[in-house]
């Protein structure tokens, strides 16, 4: 681990993250996890974003050349960690170093750029923040108790024009905040509380 081990880590429900060598593996380390909710766009966005843009920039780098993707990493990660962000103003080697990273260009003319302090780049994520928690509409987070049965709406590959839009009730085994805990069977399932409604 070079950055130290993780204190949580956020997968998706993937069969090997949800299966118990990985959980007993995460257990030994005392490293907690957690899983983003199904079918729920924002659960895991970062994540996401990140697979779409590197696999953009592999698309076109091999498009000719499609069986040497590998040889490209090296350079594709390079150029996703020097690229500035939009939220937050700097590129993410900057944000961990302080300092843009050293180029062909910069060994040649022999500069360095100087560290910028972190309150800077706080402040950059402030206002980041600030500004996208703004654009999302207001909708009260609903409350339910123990016991209380709720629908699920159904996900888009098994739905279909003239389909139940919801599925059977289920019952409230804890309420978490933004997402359910309920169980079918014996296994306990999470479930965000924007894909849900009140029996």
């Amino acid at each position: 681990m070079i950055r130290g081990y993780p204190k949580v880590i956020k997968t998706d429900n993937g069969s090997n993250f949800v299966g118990s060598k990985f959980k007993q593996f995460l257990q030994n380390l005392n490293i907690n996890h957690i899983t983003s909710n199904a079918f729920h766009s924002r659960g895991n966005s970062q994540c996401e974003r990140s697979f779409k843009t590197i696999s953009d920039i592999i698309a076109k780098i091999c498009r000719k050349l499609p069986t040497t993707w590998a040889d490209t990493l090296e350079a594709v990660q390079f150029y996703v960690n020097s690229t500035v962000s939009k939220s937050t103003g700097v590129s993410p080697f900057f944000a961990e170093h302080l300092r843009h990273p050293n180029t062909l260009l910069d060994q040649m003319l022999k500069t360095y750029s100087s560290a910028i302090i972190r309150e800077e780049i706080y402040q950059c994520l402030k206002e980041t923040r600030t500004e996208e928690n703004s654009r999302l509409p207001f909708k009260p987070v609903l409350k339910f108790n123990a016991g209380d049965e709720f629908f699920i709406r159904s996900s888009d590959k098994d739905a279909n024009k003239f389909g139940y839009r919801y599925d059977c009730p289920h019952k409230v085994i804890k309420d978490c905040g933004t997402f359910l805990i309920y169980k079918i069977g014996n296994l306990e399932r999470t479930v965000h509380k924007q894909n849900v409604k009140r029996n």
